[in-house]
């Protein structure tokens, strides 16, 4: 006796190709989401690494400009001999009189800064400084504005400011700031540039 045939039986041919179809569209899932999560995940590491490269170089230049602000505040209210224009190392830990074998790179943020210096008068009240800081490696030894007999050193800031001097007379015929007279050093300042490479 012939009967309706059932379905879904082990052994049916449709079943047994149903089921080989289903295998094959959940590997088709399975290699396309991992092929997804990869692109995520690459693209991520990128963005990520790209944000570790700004903060290093954003903490780098927040420590060049810590260190020259320290810089400017102690040539201001001090009075290192006048270079003419020559340039010297610029300490923080020497209060007078600077001079390139007197001075060393000051670690900020785990960066080593540098700043070399140049003061001339300009007449009896004004001085004029130039500060240019310098990322260094240790052992680096500047011989002019981020240049270097040994090391290596990277230009970061460049800055002008010009002091103008306490001047008790009224037409002063010699510097007012000097150093046996530094409570007349920076009455005022203004910068001229600032600049940051």
């Amino acid at each position: 006796m012939t009967g309706p045939r059932r379905r879904g039986h082990f052994g049916d041919s449709t079943q047994d190709g149903e089921s080989g179809a289903t295998l094959i569209l959940a590997l088709v899932f399975l290699v396309a989401f991992s092929l997804i999560i990869g692109a995520l995940a690459r693209w991520t590491s990128t963005g990520l690494g790209s944000a570790l490269q700004f903060r290093n170089a954003a903490s780098k230049y927040y420590a060049a400009e810590g260190v020259t602000q320290v810089t400017i505040r102690q040539l201001r209210y001090s009075y290192p001999a006048p270079s003419g224009g020559s340039s010297f190392a610029c300490p923080l830990n020497v209060p007078a009189g600077p001079s390139p074998t007197s001075s060393a790179a000051v670690a900020m943020n785990s960066v080593l800064i540098q700043d070399w210096c140049s003061i001339k008068e300009s007449g009896e009240t004004f001085r004029i400084a130039t500060v240019t800081a310098c990322l260094v490696t240790s052992g680096t030894v500047l011989t002019g504005p981020c240049t270097v007999s040994s090391g290596s050193a990277t230009k970061l800031i460049a800055a002008q400011v010009t002091f103008t001097d306490f001047s008790p007379a009224p037409f002063p015929t010699s510097p007012t700031c000097t150093s046996s007279t530094l409570y007349n050093c920076g009455e005022s300042m203004s910068f001229n540039y600032w600049t940051a490479y």
